[in-house]
Protein backbone atom coordinates (compact mmCIF):
# COMPACT_ATOMS: atom_id res chain seq x y z
CA UNK A 1 0.00 0.00 0.00
CA UNK A 2 1.32 3.42 -1.07
CA UNK A 3 2.07 6.50 1.61
CA UNK A 4 -1.38 8.40 -0.11
CA UNK A 5 -3.42 5.12 0.41
CA UNK A 6 -2.23 5.11 4.24
CA UNK A 7 -3.04 8.53 4.84
CA UNK A 8 -6.65 7.38 3.17
CA UNK A 9 -7.03 5.08 5.21
CA UNK A 10 -6.03 7.32 8.36
CA UNK A 11 -8.45 10.02 7.67
CA UNK A 12 -11.13 7.71 7.10
CA UNK A 13 -10.79 6.26 10.44
CA UNK A 14 -10.40 9.54 11.90
CA UNK A 15 -13.49 10.95 10.16
CA UNK A 16 -15.21 7.76 11.67
CA UNK A 17 -13.87 8.66 14.92
CA UNK A 18 -15.09 12.07 14.82
CA UNK A 19 -18.39 11.19 13.71
CA UNK A 20 -18.85 8.60 16.68
CA UNK A 21 -18.54 11.82 19.15
CA UNK A 22 -20.85 14.01 16.42
CA UNK A 23 -17.85 16.01 15.49
CA UNK A 24 -17.67 17.23 11.92
CA UNK A 25 -14.37 16.93 9.79
CA UNK A 26 -14.32 19.68 7.29
CA UNK A 27 -12.27 20.09 4.20
CA UNK A 28 -10.52 22.58 6.19
CA UNK A 29 -9.45 19.88 9.05
CA UNK A 30 -8.24 17.45 6.62
CA UNK A 31 -5.84 19.93 5.32
CA UNK A 32 -4.74 20.95 8.81
CA UNK A 33 -4.37 17.38 9.82
CA UNK A 34 -2.10 16.44 6.42
CA UNK A 35 0.06 19.73 6.80
CA UNK A 36 1.04 18.54 10.73
CA UNK A 37 1.23 14.83 9.44
CA UNK A 38 4.16 16.48 6.69
CA UNK A 39 5.67 18.55 8.81
CA UNK A 40 5.98 15.64 11.58
CA UNK A 41 7.78 13.74 9.52
CA UNK A 42 9.82 16.26 8.20
CA UNK A 43 10.72 16.75 11.92
CA UNK A 44 11.25 12.39 12.47
CA UNK A 45 13.31 12.45 9.56
CA UNK A 46 15.21 15.47 10.01
CA UNK A 47 16.34 14.24 13.67
CA UNK A 48 16.52 10.97 12.98
CA UNK A 49 13.89 10.11 15.52
CA UNK A 50 13.22 6.08 15.62
CA UNK A 51 11.46 3.73 17.99
CA UNK A 52 14.49 3.78 19.94
CA UNK A 53 15.45 7.05 20.70
CA UNK A 54 13.42 6.83 24.38
CA UNK A 55 11.04 9.53 23.17
CA UNK A 56 8.27 9.18 25.84
CA UNK A 57 4.68 10.70 25.85
CA UNK A 58 5.54 13.06 28.66
CA UNK A 59 7.94 14.98 26.50
CA UNK A 60 6.08 15.17 23.73
CA UNK A 61 3.37 16.79 26.14
CA UNK A 62 5.99 19.32 26.93
CA UNK A 63 7.04 20.03 23.60
CA UNK A 64 3.30 20.65 23.09
CA UNK A 65 2.43 22.71 25.59
CA UNK A 66 5.71 24.95 25.15
CA UNK A 67 4.67 25.42 21.56
CA UNK A 68 0.86 26.32 22.30
CA UNK A 69 2.61 28.66 24.93
CA UNK A 70 4.76 30.48 22.30
CA UNK A 71 1.79 30.25 19.62
CA UNK A 72 -1.07 29.95 21.31
CA UNK A 73 -3.47 30.79 18.11
CA UNK A 74 -2.00 27.36 16.51
CA UNK A 75 -3.21 25.51 20.17
CA UNK A 76 -5.39 22.98 17.32
CA UNK A 77 -2.30 22.50 15.01
CA UNK A 78 0.23 21.38 18.07
CA UNK A 79 -2.37 18.97 19.53
CA UNK A 80 -2.84 17.44 16.18
CA UNK A 81 1.12 17.28 15.86
CA UNK A 82 1.48 15.78 19.30
CA UNK A 83 -1.32 13.17 18.73
CA UNK A 84 -0.07 12.04 15.75
CA UNK A 85 3.23 11.85 16.81
CA UNK A 86 2.32 9.80 20.00
CA UNK A 87 0.51 7.25 17.03
CA UNK A 88 3.53 7.47 14.94
CA UNK A 89 5.97 6.82 17.19
CA UNK A 90 4.42 5.34 20.69
CA UNK A 91 1.43 3.53 19.75
CA UNK A 92 2.10 1.30 16.60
Amino acid sequence: MDERSNYIDWLFNLEEILRNFNIECSDYDEFHVNDAIKETERIIQEQHITDENNLTEDMIDAYMKNAIKNEPSKKDYYETVSTYVKKRLLHH
